[in-house]
């Protein structure tokens, strides 16, 4: 529903609207008239939650303020704050002879009389003493809840009159009593603060003392579990003989690295013997084939040779040993032997050919140097046998150590935990001890509670105002939910978007009780706007149906209470005025209005039964209905459809009789989401009307019949919304 049909909605009901907030109105301005004087006291606190304090390290950002104003709030109405007001209040009123209130209710002063008030007196000063509630277990103290009950000063009593708020984003807070006594709100204000003091201040002590018991008994755990893994380190290392480990380890560490030393000078030793031996045994075989006259020659080639491969191999190693940066000792070694060698054959190639004693001189000493180098290879050998031995000895000493040196780091590890641990227990222990030395309690009373002299405003127009105001809002809402949970059609532009189907009109609603629709046409003079309302739709309807060109209509509805029977009689009407002759044919059989209405003869399914030949055998049958030049014949009415009661060229023959005489013929059918007979009546109507309520609601049964009509295609006129509200009629 759009704004303008929600707006016209509520011009509609204004007079209801308005009625109903004057009424809400005036009741609130009476049952205000005995509003009693209220007289407001202000006392104002300092909390110090915004002020920088050169004594105190905790910095407050916007949040925490916020969250500590909100704790402060709820901590002075908190339930036992306002007992031990009550508390004060009521011991006042008991012994002062004047007490803030006095008690005028007959029932009440016979329920005091029942009361011990001595006793009473005694029982809320110990309550406040001892900042103790009153107990609903405790049938004493159901009687003294009563008793503040009768006064007043009960908790929801109390809560009614205090107001608590900060002052903008100030350091501030504001608490307020009001009350009909000048002095009782201003003693009540500075009696809360007071009373907040006193509370606060003792539980503050309570939790400093329940924290310092706590960090007390902390920090004694911590110590002995400080003092069991120190003892438990001095015995692991008392029984592994350990005194200094970091000095012995670094002891095992220094062997280990000087025996894998010698070992590899050793394998380097074997390596040079090794290269040594291999070129004098090569020399003394080339000495014994020089002896024995077969390699004299060969000698000196291969000395050529063997030259030219030495020079090749110092190459080559030169190489290898300036990529290693001159720091490998082994190449550096090698290359030694193979210069040496590269001498001891140019030297020997230098002297051409040797001579037989020279040849056997040489052999000598190479035989010589031969034994001396296998000596000292086995001699190397021998040494690198037990430097490895040695080396696997301290591995597997140094392998048994690092087990112990990580035993050893984890119970460190442990002390150094626990050490930390109590070391933090200490400090919070000691935090704990001086916030408990020097806790001051920052907030403070600046303003204290004055009686005042003049009475709040009264808010008797407010209220009335608030009042009028809120009903009309909340009748206005209601109104709006009731019209938006209506889904009755009520326009005939709601009927053409719920179901898209083509609108021919839409009829008002009127009372036909006492005015019949024949005397709303004939009454030109009549002022009436519904009726002239409705005579102008009828006529925009009878315009449509000149277009149309046809002379049988089937007028129906998809639901019981559409407004055919009306419908066809107002059509009738405004067909007459326009000189057309009309004949009604009530076959509407499950509900036969139409006979009823006019008062016709039940004739209709005799007359077609009777198969006549000519117009003048059906005139004694038609009755006329009173309105020019319309007439009707009725039916008897029954269970049974228009195929079981007449055959189909019978009353297409009947019809033909009647198209002769008549310029419109009209049937009514039956609702057709209920019966089947306007679906049978459509195969002898020239056009079909559709005619919907504007009270109804569409349902799919209402879709399912407006596709069978529109399937009809060109014999589907279109549909008609009756029983429109004026106000709803679109122009």
């Amino acid at each position: 529903m759009d704004l303008i049909s929600l707006f016209k909605a509520l011009l509609k009901r204004k007079w209801l609207i308005l009625t109903v907030t004057l009424i809400a109105s005036v009741l609130a301005f009476l049952l205000t008239l005995d509003m009693k004087k209220s007289y407001l006291s202000k006392a104002q606190l300092a909390t110090g939650y915004t002020v920088n304090d050169p004594f105190d390290d905790d910095k407050y950002n916007l949040f925490e303020v916020k969250v500590k104003f909100s704790n402060l709030t709820a901590s002075i109405a908190s339930p036992m704050v306002i007992n031990l007001l009550s508390y004060k209040l009521i011991i006042n009123d008991l012994q002062k002879r004047k007490p803030f209130r006095k008690i005028t209710n007959e029932d009440n002063l016979a329920r005091l009389k029942t009361i011990n008030t001595q006793e009473a007196i005694g029982i809320f000063e110990e309550k406040l003493e001892n900042l103790e509630p009153l107990s609903t277990y405790n049938e004493t103290d159901k009687e003294l809840i009563e008793l503040l009950k009768i006064y007043r000063y009960d908790d929801e009593s109390i809560r009614e009159s205090l107001r608590i708020w900060r002052e903008g984003q100030t350091d501030y807070l504001t608490v307020t009593f009001s009350s009909e006594h000048p002095e009782l709100s201003a003693y009540a204000v500075n009696t809360l603060c007071s009373e907040f003091f006193r509370y606060n201040d003792l539980m503050q002590y309570q939790r400093q003392e329940e924290s310092i018991a706590t960090f007390e008994k902390l920090l004694e755990q911590k110590r002995q579990i400080l003092e069991v893994k120190s003892q438990s380190l001095e015995r692991f290392k008392s029984r592994q003989g350990v005194l200094n480990f970091d000095v012995e380890s670094e002891s095992k560490i220094e062997q280990i690295s000087k025996a894998e030393l010698a070992l590899s000078e050793e394998k380097q030793k074997i390596n040079r013997l090794t290269l040594s031996l291999e070129n004098v045994n090569r020399r003394l075989r080339e000495l014994n084939d020089a002896l024995s006259g077969n390699g004299t020659g060969n000698l000196v080639n291969n000395s050529n040779e063997e030259l030219l491969e030495l020079q090749e191999q110092i190459r080559a190693l030169n190489q290898r040993y300036t990529s290693t940066g001159l720091q490998d000792q082994t190449l550096q070694d090698s290359l030694n032997i193979l210069r040496n060698k590269k001498i001891a054959l140019i030297n020997s190639n230098s002297s051409g050919r040797l001579s037989k004693n020279d040849l056997q001189t040489k052999k000598q000493e190479l035989t010589e140097k031969k034994n001396d180098l296998e000596i000292e290879l086995a001699i190397a050998q021998q040494n690198r046998g037990t430097l490895e031995s040695s080396v696997r000895s301290l591995k597997s000493n140094a392998g048994v150590y690092a087990s112990k040196e990580a035993q050893i780091a984890a119970m460190k590890k442990e002390v150094t935990l626990a050490t930390n641990e109590y070391q933090t227990a200490q400090e919070k222990y000691n935090t704990a001890l001086d916030m408990s030395m020097a806790s001051r309690n920052k907030i403070r009373q600046v303003l204290y509670g004055q009686p005042s002299i003049e009475p709040e405003p009264s808010k008797r127009l407010i209220i009335t105002a608030l009042s009028g105001a809120s009903t009309f809002a909340i009748s206005v809402i209601a109104i709006f939910f009731l019209i938006y949970m209506d889904m009755t059609i009520k326009t005939p532009s709601n009927l053409a978007n719920m179901l898209g189907v083509k609108m021919l009109g839409a009829v008002n609603q009127l009372d036909l009780k006492n005015t019949p629709i024949r005397e709303i046409f004939y009454q030109e003079n009549s002022k009436n706007p519904l009726f002239t309302t409705f005579r102008e739709m009828l006529r925009k309807l009878r315009f449509m149906i000149d277009r149309q060109n046809a002379k049988t209509f089937l007028v129906t509805s998809t639901q019981h209470g559409g407004g055919k029977s009306t419908l066809i009689e107002a059509l009738a009407c405004a067909l007459s005025l326009s000189k057309n002759k009309v004949m009604i044919l009530d076959t509407n059989f499950s509900n036969n209005q139409l006979t009823q209405r006019f008062k016709a003869s039940p004739v209709l399914e005799e007359a077609v039964d009777a198969r006549p030949e000519k117009f003048e055998e059906l005139q004694d049958l038609i009755t006329k209905t009173g309105i020019p030049d319309v007439h009707i014949m009725g039916c008897k009415g029954g269970n049974y459809s228009p195929s079981e009661l007449f055959h189909k060229q019978d009353f297409n023959h009947f019809l033909a009789l009647l198209d002769k005489h008549y310029d419109y013929i009209f049937l009514e059918g039956a609702a057709m989401n209920q019966h089947s007979d306007s679906k049978e009546l459509s195969l002898y109507a020239d056009r079909i009307l559709v005619t919907f309520s504007a009270r109804g609601v569409i349902k799919q049964a209402d879709r399912e019949s407006i596709k069978f009509l529109e399937d009809l295609e060109e014999k589907f006129t279109g549909a008609v919304l009756n029983q429109v509200e004026l106000e709803n009629i679109e122009q």
